[in-house]
């Protein structure tokens, strides 16, 4: 190889190389050291380093000029070569290098097909022998072009639609079809609640509970945090994860595959969701509204204890207890057995006892439900000064 050859490959594993480097600080930095990932991918450097070093012995040719190939040159250009697809894995996600190959093998199937389709054109339009011995000097080169064509069509086709592609061949599925069975992706807010176990014990949520990796480091950034309250709803919710891993009712598991281009736990959570069809559970109200722009559906924990309170009208009695006097004059405070805010007028005096109180309104909130009422007495004796002045 002439000097210009090897500037061109020196320069090309450089930087190869720095695009290696860079891949494993974005790993650390998104991921943090999973071990188990590491040790598999140290496990496969070694045998592309091996494979690498075995070349020229198992293909002596390639030692003899112009190639000149030395064993440790080999295993160099294994190892960059591995170096590019572990780049690749990292930047694009696994998702999309599968988009890729695929899209790429089956453009390159189809040049192939193209070219001996083009032979059965060119060919008859050759009428001397001389004519025809000339297209083999091409046929390198017109089969490269309709491969670089085809497969980049092709790659560009599938990468920008793989999340509408779901082909009827086994292990090739860029998206999963949105089953039942898919799982609920579990928010940090919906673990940190600790309503989840009381749900799938009376069996309202059914299926396994997928939790992410970034939610449960985002768990433990909680649990380790120096802020007194932060680290009680961390430990909380680790409370809360390890209680339904025992549970019989419910299936928790580990999800570790990475987001690729999505930043913050809610976007992840809304990429991944998308990717493997799955519904999210959450009592983020935020959270809930973007993931339905996106057309993700997810369960609001809130709204489902809303469904699930017993509806009260105007007019129906309750008993309640007052606990403290209300904002607005003569108020009193009380809360129903599902949490439920009661205000009584005119009943500061019953503050520390049971009243039994009458609906005369409903109001909805942003928070849940308050319901005003008036003193039974009061209704009594509002029902008798009306009967006496129709008489």
């Amino acid at each position: 190889m002439t000097a210009a050859h090897w500037i061109f490959l020196i320069l090309s594993g450089l930087v190869i190389i720095i695009a290696g480097v860079l891949a494993v600080i974005q790993e650390l930095r998104r991921e943090g050291f999973l071990w188990q990932t590491w040790v598999l991918r140290a496990f496969f450097l070694l045998v592309t380093a091996g494979v690498g070093f075995s070349i020229p012995k198992f293909a002596p040719e390639l030692t003899k000029p112009p190639l000149n190939l030395d064993p440790w040159l080999s295993m160099v250009g294994a190892l960059i070569l591995f170096l590019l697809v572990f780049s690749a894995e990292v930047f694009a996600g696994a998702v999309n290098i599968s988009a890729i190959v695929f899209g790429a093998t089956i453009g390159i199937i189809i040049a192939h097909l193209a070219y001996f389709l083009l032979l059965l054109v060119i060919e008859p339009m050759m009428a001397t022998a001389e004519d025809q011995q000339i297209l083999p000097h091409y046929a390198l080169a017109i089969k490269t072009l309709l491969s670089v064509v085809f497969a980049y069509l092709f790659v560009l086709l599938i990468h920008k639609n793989r999340n509408r592609f779901n082909f009827v061949i086994p292990y090739v599925e860029f998206r999963r079809e949105r089953r039942s069975e898919s799982g609920l992706l579990v928010d940090t807010s919906a673990i940190i609640d600790g309503r989840l176990a009381g749900l799938y014990e009376s069996n309202v949520l059914e299926g396994p509970l997928v939790v992410p990796r970034f939610v449960l480091r985002e768990l433990k950034t909680l649990a380790d945090s120096r802020d007194k309250l932060k680290r009680t709803r961390g430990r909380r919710g680790l409370d809360t994860l390890n209680y339904l891993r025992n549970s019989p009712t419910a299936s928790v598991q580990i999800d570790e595959g990475r987001v690729p281009g999505a930043q913050g736990v809610d976007a992840k959570l809304i990429k991944l969701a998308e990717t493997l069809g799955a519904r999210i559970i959450t009592t983020d109200l935020n959270l809930n509204k973007v993931a339905n722009l996106h057309g993700v559906r997810a369960i609001n924990i809130n709204n489902l204890a809303a469904a699930m309170k017993p509806t009260v009208l105007p007019g129906e009695e309750l008993t309640v207890e007052l606990i403290h006097p209300g904002e607005e004059h003569d108020q009193a405070v009380g809360y129903m057995d599902d949490g439920t805010m009661v205000v009584a007028e005119n009943a500061r005096h019953r503050v520390g006892s049971q009243a039994d109180v009458v609906v005369t309104r409903l109001l909805q909130t942003s928070t849940g439900r308050i319901i005003f009422a008036k003193l039974k007495a009061d209704e009594h004796q509002a029902a008798r000064q009306d009967t006496q002045e129709n008489r």
